[in-house]
């Protein structure tokens, strides 16, 4: 009995606890191996962040300067259409003027072509070789441009008025025969219709 008890106490304890100080011994380097892998891995996951955040943080500086180009580049935007807009608004006018014009002109021509015809239609009228008649109705005559200077006789049942400028210098109402004299500058409305005869004795 005593044997087996210095056998427990000699042999078999010490290999026990060799046993046992073995497994802490591998438990506590176990530890060790996974705290340092841990501390690896989060000094590693530290880093990784860290360029992350800075690599976010120049993204963020990247976009904030092409924000700014944007903005500048709208603006310059926004202006090129206000001055296309106003460019587009004058084109308008320029082009309403220009048939505004168009229009003028061609009343121009219309006013021109008729002086012409009537002065064509008069040249009988001022000669005094012929002492021709010439009936109008609701007209304006001009002198000279119309009818020659000298003097008339208007006969019908119109109305004439002699004007010098806007001035009324004579009037004839309803007249059956009408004896009068024009020179240059002056104007004869005539309302109704009259026929108008140059009298050549007294050119």
């Amino acid at each position: 009995m005593l044997k087996n008890k210095n056998f427990l106490l000699t042999v078999i304890l010490p290999i026990f606890v060799s046993l046992i100080i073995g497994v802490i011994i591998i438990i506590l380097n176990s530890q060790s191996i996974l705290q340092t892998r841990a501390k690896s891995e989060i000094a590693s996951e530290k880093k990784n962040m860290s360029d992350n955040i800075a690599k976010m943080k120049d993204e963020k500086q990247s976009l904030t300067y092409k924000a700014a180009e944007y903005d500048t580049i709208l603006e310059e935007n926004r202006l090129l259409v206000d001055e296309v807009t106003a460019l587009t608004d004058e084109l308008a006018d320029y082009n309403t003027r220009i048939e505004e014009a168009k229009e003028t002109v061609a009343d121009l021509d219309s006013q021109i072509s008729e002086k012409t015809t009537y002065k064509d239609s008069l040249q009988s009228l001022p000669t005094a070789q012929t002492g021709a008649k010439k009936t109008y109705t609701d007209k304006t005559l001009t002198v000279p441009l119309d009818i020659s200077e000298g003097r008339y006789t208007a006969e019908g049942s119109g109305t004439l008025m002699i004007y010098t400028g806007s001035k009324l210098e004579d009037k004839a109402q309803n007249t059956v025969s009408y004896t009068f004299d024009v020179k240059s500058g002056q104007t004869l409305k005539i309302m109704g219709t009259l026929t108008l005869t140059k009298i050549i004795n007294n050119e």
